[in-house]
Parts: C-alpha cells; sequence; structure tokens
C-alpha cells in the first residue's frame, strides 16, 4: 500500500496513512522486497489554540447573569433566552472555523445541529407551559427540523464540491440512527407517524444512495473507517 499524500510505502492492511490520516491505494511498493518498517500513531492537535474552557466559562457566566436579571423582572426571559443560545450558536458557526487547522465541512455542518437543537429546545421550553410538555415538543417538532436544516446544507455542499464526497458519508449515518429510533418510538406512543421525522430519514437515505452511486469504494471505505473498530485497529498493526 502507499499513501496518496506523503508517497510512503505501507504494509498491506494499512487503509489509512497513520501519519496523515489519508486514503491509501494498493500501488506496488517503490523498492521490492523491502519489509516496511511500523509506523506509529500520530497525535494530531485539531485546535491552533483552544479556548473552549474561556467560552465555557463566558457562556456560564453571562448565562447566570441573564437568569438573574429575569428572575429580577429587569430584563424578559426571552431576552435571556437569545443570550443563553446565541453565545454558543455564534461560537459554532463563526468562531470556532479559525481556531482549527483543517475544518471539514461536513464536521462543521453537523457540529452547527448542537446550537441549533439548543435555539430550539429553549424556544419549546418558553413557548410551552410546563418542561414535560417542551421536551415532548422539542422532540416531536423542533428536532427533527434541526435534523433537516443540516442534511440540506450537507447535501448543498456535496453537489457544489466533490470532494467533500470522500468524507460526507458518516454524517447521514450519525443523523440516521437516531432519527430511526425516534420515529419508532414516537410511532408507538403517538400512534402516528410524524412527516418531519420521515422526511428526515429520506434525506439521510437520499445521501447514502448517492454517495454509492457516484462514489461506491470511497463511501465504504470511509463508512469502514469511521464505524469499524476491528478494521481500525487491523489498520495499525
Amino acid at each position: 500500500m502507499r499513501c496518496k499524500n506523503c508517497n510512503v510505502d505501507l504494509p498491506e492492511n494499512y487503509t489509512v496513512c497513520p501519519l496523515c490520516n489519508g486514503k491509501t491505494n494498493d500501488e506496488p511498493p517503490h523498492i521490492d522486497g523491502v519489509i516496511t518498517a511500523e509506523y506509529p500513531k500520530v497525535k494530531t492537535q485539531p485546535y491552533k489554540r483552544n479556548p473552549f474552557p474561556i467560552f465555557l466559562g463566558v457562556w456560564f457566566v453571562a448565562t447566570l447573569i441573564f437568569v438573574i436579571l429575569s428572575k429580577l423582572g429587569i430584563v424578559s426571559e426571552i431576552v435571556s433566552a437569545v443570550v443563553f443560545c446565541a453565545i454558543p450558536c455564534i461560537w459554532t458557526v463563526f468562531l470556532r472555523p479559525f481556531m482549527v487547522d483543517q475544518l471539514y465541512i461536513g464536521n462543521y455542518i453537523i457540529m452547527n445541529l448542537y446550537p441549533f437543537a439548543l435555539t430550539c429546545a429553549t424556544f419549546s421550553y418558553i413557548t410551552e407551559s410546563s418542561l414535560k410538555n417542551s421536551f415532548h415538543s422539542f422532540i416531536k417538532d423542533y428536532l427533527p427540523l434541526c435534523f433537516i436544516a443540516v442534511l440540506v446544507a450537507l447535501i448543498i455542499v456535496i453537489f457544489l464540491d466533490s470532494k467533500n464526497k470522500k468524507r460526507a458519508a458518516a454524517y447521514p449515518v450519525l443523523v440516521l440512527a437516531p432519527s430511526v429510533i425516534i420515529t419508532i418510538v414516537l410511532s408507538v406512543t403517538e400512534k402516528a407517524l410524524l412527516i418531519p421525522w420521515i422526511v428526515t430519514i429520506a434525506l439521510c437515505m437520499l445521501i447514502l444512495v448517492f454517495l454509492f452511486a457516484t462514489k461506491p469504494q470511497e463511501t465504504k471505505d470511509e463508512l469502514a473507517a469511521k464505524f469499524s473498530i476491528q478494521k481500525s485497529v487491523k489498520s495499525y498493526k
């Protein structure tokens, strides 16, 4: 095997280069009969600097201040909720891309799911009369809309840049698994199929079918690298 990026020879069972984490191909080695030495695992530092603890501290302090202000009647609960949701949204959407050396667009889109979901959860809590009702409303109505938004963004990115197809396969799977479970649970409890969750599952399947149709081997390798523990272990032996 040979790494396409590093142009170094690797043992036959290596599917991922331990130096750059790139895909390998089955080209013969430059020198026949030479036993390739084992390459160590390389730890990468994804962040140029890690301001995440500072972000958590700012988020906690700002949330605490606005909760106190809302309890004192100085500001409304809606304003407090907006501040509570705006800080992680600003961090994830705008600040985090500048802190990461290699930002993969699929990871960036899926990461935006967290502030979106947090915003919807807070909104459902404000608009509903009780915590139980707000949680039910969030799971039933708002969470699938977050999933649909990030999946549509992922579809747009895949069509705009074919390079992103190589790393896109894992993300619809990560969304599909909880979507199927939640749909089954809600179908049993609600005794009805919920259209937003059906649309979410359909979009996940559409992305996977498209990826397997256009880049079958790359998609298979990507899913195997992400979800097959056995293959991941073998690749470093």
